[in-house]
């Protein structure tokens, strides 16, 4: 009679119920434990749990594609077979490509936010709300590129939440959805022109977050009677105008910049007239820039929902730029998201969840190391990798 060990057994225990998963993988599989395996029964020869810690595991291990997942997996099978993984071998490149394209992006995205929902809870301080187009994942004529709008906190570091925008639309019809899936309440969103919408403004005020939204040309009336509203008050020196002022600088590398910040109470006629949601103040920020002896200057447009001074709607505007600086330049740095060619059916917007699930656990390890560095050393230290896999279940430290 021959002997079955535990990992043998398990595509028939599959059909009874789970075996335990391993004390190391637990959490992370808890977070993708409702994920709905697309395949028919008889293609189930790598269970989707064994599936999505390969990935990961591979992604934080600094691999960018199904190959590279494929020969990380290959190299480490011995230690995923211990822990009753892949127990009919490690699949192939092509396998992980077919299981990905059939596997339904959107709850995927969406079990993504839940999970940082859970290690988060109340988020304070901004939510900047961006988008980012994956250059590469286009198709010529057939697609465009895949461009998905995310949402950022600058207190964490970590990436709440994103969706795609369809091809025939655009950010405003996705950034409601986003904002559908934040818990706002005590949180500044930032957003920058495209999202500055009336509908978009009332929708962040029903949430419970308050409003910073960048003025431009695609809201003309606005803009034109805010930069109006600021240069009668330059020319009265700002004599009986009611505003808070600061100002701020810094320099390095050959550049200097002084930015200066005006935020002014609006109330009564002026406010009503225009029919923004609970809008307290105008802002100015102008930011005045010498690079290599050459000086320029440069006035930007705000309204807010907010009523604090002109510091904190300053800040608020500077860390909104977190998003590009923290996640899409780390995205396309250290993941090389912009160059990925995966595009087919679900498989591009997958894989982009998964660099957003992966750059946030390595944002909540706590050593000073840069993105890159933490995964070169993923790759070369197992027991590092495991660590990194099972921050999914630490709760975010706030004020700590």
């Amino acid at each position: 009679m021959p002997t079955f060990r535990a990992s043998n057994l398990r595509p028939f225990v599959n059909l009874i119920g789970q075996m335990p998963p391993d004390p190391e993988l637990a959490p992370f599989l808890a977070i993708f434990s409702s994920l709905e395996d697309p395949r028919r029964d008889h293609l189930k020869q790598h269970p989707l749990p064994d599936v999505l810690v390969l990935v990961v595991m591979g992604m934080l291990a600094e691999c960018e594609n199904w190959v590279e997942i494929q020969d990380f997996g290959l190299h480490r099978q011995e230690w995923f077979q211990s822990r009753g993984l892949f127990p009919c071998g490690m699949p192939s490149h092509d396998t992980l490509g077919r299981i990905f394209r059939a596997l339904d992006s959107a709850v995927f995205a969406s079990l993504f936010a839940s999970w940082v929902a859970t290690v988060v809870e109340q988020v304070p301080g901004v939510v900047a709300i961006d988008g980012k187009t994956s250059r590469a994942s286009g198709d010529g004529k057939q697609a465009k590129p895949i461009h998905t709008v995310s949402a950022w906190s600058s207190e964490t570091g970590l990436t709440l939440a994103h969706v795609p925008v369809q091809e025939k639309s655009n950010e405003i019809t996705a950034i409601p959805e986003i904002l559908d899936v934040l818990a706002l309440k005590g949180c500044t969103v930032t957003i920058d022109a495209m999202g500055c919408q009336k509908n978009i403004a009332e929708h962040i005020r029903r949430r419970g977050g308050d409003y910073l939204l960048q003025v431009k040309a695609n809201q003309s009336g606005t803009l034109d009677d805010i930069a109006s509203f600021f240069d009668d008050a330059d020319q009265r020196a700002w004599n009986g105008v009611e505003h808070t002022h600061c100002t701020a600088a810094n320099e390095g590398h050959g550049r200097r910049e002084v930015r200066h910040a005006w935020a002014c109470p609006i109330k009564g006629q002026w406010m009503d007239s225009h029919g923004w949601k609970d809008l307290r103040q105008i802002i100015r920020i102008r930011r005045e820039r010498t690079l290599a002896g050459e000086a320029s200057v440069e006035n930007s447009y705000y309204i807010s929902s907010d009523s604090r001074d002109a510091y904190h709607q300053l800040t608020c505007a500077r860390q909104h730029w977190g998003i590009e600086n923290r996640v899409h330049w780390v995205l396309d740095i250290a993941f090389n998201e912009d160059r990925s060619r995966v595009r087919k059916d679900h498989a591009g917007h997958n894989l982009i969840t998964i660099r957003r699930f992966v750059l946030n656990l390595l944002r909540l390890e706590p050593s000073k190391k840069g993105i890159r560095r933490r995964r070169k050393m993923a790759g070369w230290d197992l027991d590092y990798l495991v660590r990194l896999l099972a921050l999914a279940a630490k709760p975010v430290s706030l004020g700590g």
